[in-house]
């Protein structure tokens, strides 16, 4: 009677798991899929020393994901003391709806405008083949200081997570669990380069050019598909009363 009890608390939590991970794959790809990072990774694995900026500009980035989700869990814990997080809500939802515009526009900018592939600017090879590893490390961080829709996926995350009743330590590991995992893609050239070191300067490059040809394409379509996902977010949260 108890192993069955015991199966089958194990078989709800792994469908419960299931069902999570399901709600947070779409934050994980929205906050994954940027192609100029991964080109930017490309960039400084062909320089000079490039392993070691590519991984320290890889470890600013994931650096400042653990302090703004540090700031993000203090704050909600203030703002659950005062004003039980009515305030975030609201700002979560106005944020949602201000970047999902945003990119939208964008989008739309871009694609009237025709804009064709890009090369990568000749003053950007050169302060990469310049830098050393604490620019690097810098610059990954003020790259993701920078980038607004990172912020709003970090916190759709969290609040996923508290929804579904995940609190405490498991919270805090599911968070840094989706940090690393949205650091996944920018991983893979850093792979290719330690798995296939002979091979992996023809791949990089074929894999750089191609991004180099679709970015835009790829730019566009990404912006669309999460503005959409955006305002659907928060099309529920004004469905569901949560702002009220």
């Amino acid at each position: 009677m108890t192993h069955q009890a015991n199966s089958s608390n194990e078989l709800i939590m792994q469908e419960e798991t299931l069902n999570l991970l399901m709600q947070l794959l779409p934050l994980i790809i929205g906050t994954a899929v940027v192609p100029s990072i991964i080109i930017l990774v490309i960039l400084f694995l062909q320089s000079d020393r490039g392993l070691i900026k590519a991984s320290a500009f890889v470890g600013g980035m994931v650096s400042w994901r653990l302090f703004m989700l540090t700031i993000f869990v203090y704050y909600s814990f203030i703002f659950a003391k005062l004003f039980s997080l009515r305030i975030p809500e609201k700002l979560h939802f106005a944020l949602l709806c201000l970047l999902g515009i945003i990119l939208m526009i964008v989008a739309s900018y871009l694609l009237m405008k025709k804009r064709n592939a890009s090369r990568t600017s000749t003053n950007l090879l050169k302060v990469i083949d310049r830098s050393n590893a604490p620019m690097a490390f810098a610059f990954g961080v003020v790259l993701m200081a920078m980038g607004l829709k990172h912020y709003i996926f970090m916190i759709g995350a969290m609040q996923d997570l508290e929804r579904s009743g995940i609190l405490g330590a498991r919270w805090t590991l599911a968070m840094i669990l989706f940090i690393v995992a949205a650091e996944l893609l920018v991983l893979i050239p850093i792979l290719i380069y330690l798995l296939m070191p002979d091979r992996s300067e023809a791949i990089l490059g074929s894999f750089k050019n191609l991004l180099d040809k679709y970015s835009s394409a790829i730019t566009i379509t990404f912006c669309y598909v999460v503005g959409i996902f955006f305002l659907w977010r928060a099309f529920m949260l004004l469905q569901q009363g949560q702002l009220l």
